[in-house]
């Protein structure tokens, strides 16, 4: 690279807004390591955990995290906690803008309006950019019905037409998505780019070694403990493989708000024996876990919001080469055809006859992960960040 190029990206800043926890959400943690990668100076603006610190400045990037109230469960929790991280967000973000004109300013969805915290850098010449990791509209009208579910989707058809006309680019995680987005806002398609969601690992495995589980058949699945991706689904299996496999254990990795209940559904059953949990890990670490494994799932249930789901712990099980068995879902399905084993979305049943296949018979394990390992060539995050980093040049 010229050094007048180096020169004038280590004089831009970058703002990154996410209503989410930073490190732990790994879209936007690559996302950040890449542009401190390539020069730049970035700042975080995200949610707070209760174990950590408000302001975070010991190493790039600067951290600025927001204290958000927790309420119930629902369409006024959204609405309430939505509302609340946007009006603080867009006061610390015009506040660091006074001192360090930022030069870019990227909002991670959901929502999309975080955009307009960004509404002022931009009238003063900053560019701004949308990253939307998934559809408002089709989410919010998976978790409601009737008129209101209606009227719900109306609005947020009208939030994302105006967020992506005051949006200089835009980012989404795959092409079924891209054309969602083109097919009700056509003006957008010279703008909007695919990022795939791919892991970053610097020395990624040429063939998947399993490590020495002295006989113990290791299931595992990981990720943000929502209800809609399905982790009640694996849990169920239990019944149906209990005899069949003499000695085996569902490992769960990371947290979120459905975690208490799932947690409560397992000592009701009496399972402990069989599940284990064991909340959020670094990424290190987490891989390190999935070396262990036999066999990683991916139990999404089925709707009109999860069909467009490209979950990124999908390419890390792949990129770590470990068979994998997923929800039947078109975008899934659209990437990797019939390279990995699928079952029924929401049938634990059916989940169960696809773990005992591979229990069986783990060559069929093997020879699909090595299909999958041909397929995410084309996406890892090598090549991926040469697109995301060409959106700041």
């Amino acid at each position: 690279m010229k050094d007048k190029e180096i020169f004038e990206r280590k004089k831009s800043n970058i703002c990154v807004i996410r209503r989410g926890f930073f490190p732990q959400d790994p879209r936007v943690n690559k996302e950040v390591r890449t542009l401190i990668e390539y020069g730049f100076n970035v700042d975080v603006v995200c949610l707070k955990k209760r174990n950590k610190s408000l302001k975070e400045k010991s190493e790039p990037p600067n951290i600025y995290r927001i204290p958000a109230p927790h309420i119930k469960r629902g369409i006024v929790k959204y609405t309430f906690e939505y509302l609340y991280f946007f009006i603080a967000a867009f006061i610390v973000v015009n506040i660091l803008n006074l001192r360090k004109r930022y030069k870019y300013i990227q909002a991670n969805s959901i929502p999309n309006f975080l955009i307009f915290t960004a509404i002022i850098p931009k009238l003063l010449g900053a560019r701004i950019i949308l990253d939307i990791h998934e559809p408002m509209p089709e989410l919010f009208s998976s978790l409601y019905r009737g008129v209101l579910a209606k009227m719900i989707f109306k609005i947020l058809i009208l939030e994302e037409k105006i967020s992506f006309v005051i949006s200089d680019k835009i980012i989404t995680v795959s092409e079924p998505l891209k054309f969602l987005f083109i097919s009700r806002n056509k003006f957008i398609s010279s703008k909007i780019v695919v990022i795939h969601n791919t892991p970053y690992i610097k020395t990624p495995n040429k063939h998947f070694i399993k490590k020495n589980t002295k006989g113990l058949f290791k299931i595992i699945s990981q990720g943000t403990i929502l209800k809609r991706y399905g982790f009640k689904t694996l849990i169920e299996t239990v019944p149906y493989l209990d005899n069949l496999i003499p000695q085996y254990k569902i490992i769960i990795i990371g947290e979120g708000e459905y975690l208490v209940d799932l947690i409560s559904y397992v000592k009701e059953k009496g399972w402990e024996d069989k599940i284990e949990f064991r909340g959020f890990l670094p990424q290190k670490e987490l891989f390190e876990n999935i070396r262990e494994c036999d066999v990683g799932i991916i139990p999404i249930e089925e709707d009109n919001f999860t069909q467009y789901i490209l979950p990124n712990k999908l390419f890390e099980f792949a990129e770590i080469g470990i068979p994998i068995i997923s929800s039947y879902l078109k975008t899934i399905k659209m990437y990797f055809g019939d390279t990995i084993l699928y079952f029924k979305p929401g049938k634990p049943e059916d989940l169960a006859e696809r773990i005992i296949l591979l229990y069986k018979n783990y060559t069929i394990g093997v020879q699909s992960s090595q299909r999958v390992k041909r397929i995410i060539a084309m996406y890892t995050w090598k090549i991926e960040k040469e697109k995301y980093y060409n959106l700041f040049r």
